[in-house]
């Protein structure tokens, strides 16, 4: 088994992701907004709403 963390493993599974946002907006990277979006709706999060009061 690889020493990667699960945050890792996640983050870099969707590393190959062409993000589609503007440039100028992006304020975080696409990867570590899936990990988030996943670990919010693991923990119950039913929207957008609940996976930013999440992170």
């Amino acid at each position: 088994m690889d020493d990667l963390s699960v945050e890792r493993s996640i983050a870099s599974h969707f590393a190959a992701l062409e993000d589609p946002r503007c440039q100028i907006q992006r304020r975080h990277l696409l990867s570590e907004m899936m990990v988030i979006a996943i670990a919010a709706a693991l923990s119950g999060a039913d929207g957008w709403v609940g996976v930013a009061t999440f992170a």
